[in-house]
């Protein structure tokens, strides 16, 4: 008998800790979902891939956030998790350079308004009407032809925009 009560007393803490840790998920994962309605509430007048995009980053990293802190409330060492991540996102982030600046770019362009469809826009070299707008490149159409710029030229040269004279 004395065996159980010893095994039960060593038991609480622990269950105390897991319960801690869930409800502190809980609670990152609630704000989570909050904030991604938010952004994509507030976003969607802009481009709703835009909305989509940025709602599901915020969530996604509050809820890494979320579970680094539960399982930290559990009395666990998470150092070594946390320098991992650090280490895989410096990595990720040098592999993919030059996709995040487009897509960084991407955000600019598109939160600023200052270049929508159908604009009729020269840069680089290349003159078109604007025909699709993504997080990674915009789509000009010349006549028969097509040209596809990443974004992260459009933060770098200069653009001309042929403004539309109305009677």
């Amino acid at each position: 008998m004395n065996n159980i009560t010893h095994s039960a007393e060593h038991y609480y803490p622990l269950a105390h800790k897991l319960i801690t840790g869930a409800i502190i998920f809980l609670i990152f994962f609630l704000i989570a979902w909050i904030m991604g309605r938010i952004l994509h509430h507030f976003t969607k007048k802009n481009d709703a891939r835009l909305a989509l995009t940025f709602g599901r980053l915020v969530r996604n990293l509050l809820l890494i956030v979320g579970v680094i802190v539960a399982i930290s409330s559990t009395g666990a060492n998470i150092s070594g998790i946390v320098a991992g991540l650090g280490l895989g996102a410096l990595a990720i982030g040098y592999g993919m350079q030059y996709i995040f600046a487009n897509v960084g770019a991407g955000f600019m362009i598109m939160l600023s308004g200052e270049i929508k469809k159908g604009d009729n826009i020269t840069i680089y070299g290349s003159s078109g009407v604007v025909i699709n707008m993504n997080l990674r490149y915009i789509t000009l159409q010349n006549g028969d032809n097509l040209f596809v710029i990443p974004n992260n030229l459009f933060v770098t040269y200069p653009i001309t925009k042929t403004v539309k004279q109305e009677n």
